[in-house]
């Protein structure tokens, strides 16, 4: 296998990677994306969190019923949303919640990650809802970013190439890699199913693999 081909599959699978963790938080859970899961087969050499993750979500799956969207539902309103939640008890999925004196949303480090997009020509969608520094569109972002370095690499423009990874590394430490752990934490703590506790083991073991990752790819360049 030429090194192009078996970059571009592991690149492919990157993106992949982050658009699944970016669904288990954009929106509820409904039937379609538990038949997905049901069908996937989880990678067995991975580290021991990521592992644990896969396990707790396969457990979830495989053993779905009639009321497991419904008890996702209620779950995702509770831990995402804050519904019913009188404290702060629950993982609000926004940069400005976890890197702001005030602990609210539409803060600094939400203006911070639009100027990001917007230097990487990526603008906020009309219908878009949420604040941009929700953290289903900052693993989306990653994802565009992965795709966009895939472009590049086919293209052979090893230059442009370098600079997307180097931007996903700048986007990883400045953005993601500065709150996912507590965000996941939080989730770990307030989640009542088994599925959002394994969505977050991944989410947060994938993003410190991509870290390391992405540092080393800086630093062979």
């Amino acid at each position: 296998m030429d090194y192009l081909k078996e970059w571009l599959e592991i690149n492919e699978a990157r993106e992949k990677m982050y658009r699944l963790l970016a669904r288990f938080y954009r929106i509820e859970v409904d039937a379609e994306m538990l038949e997905q899961l049901a069908k996937m087969t989880f990678p067995q050499d991975c580290p021991q969190e990521m592992s644990d993750g896969y396990n707790l979500l396969q457990a979830a799956v495989s053993s779905r019923n009639d009321k497991t969207l419904e008890n996702l539902a209620v779950d995702y309103a509770r831990l995402f949303l804050g519904a019913g939640i009188i404290n702060f008890d629950a993982a609000y999925p926004y940069e400005s919640v976890y890197l702001s004196e005030k602990k609210l949303i539409m803060q600094e480090p939400r203006d911070e990650v639009v100027t990001f997009y917007r230097s990487c020509g990526v603008d906020r969608s009309h219908d878009l809802s949420e604040p941009e520094d929700h953290i289903a569109f900052e693993l989306e972002f990653m994802a565009y970013l992965c795709g966009e370095a895939a472009e590049f690499a086919r293209q052979r423009n090893d230059v442009q190439m370098q600079q997307s990874l180097n931007r996903q590394q700048e986007f990883l430490q400045k953005h993601l890699l500065k709150w996912q752990e507590r965000f996941c934490n939080d989730v770990l703590k307030y989640a009542g199913t088994d599925f959002y506790r394994g969505a977050a083991r991944i989410t947060k073991s994938y993003l410190d693999m991509e870290g390391a990752l992405l540092n080393d790819e800086a630093m062979t360049a």
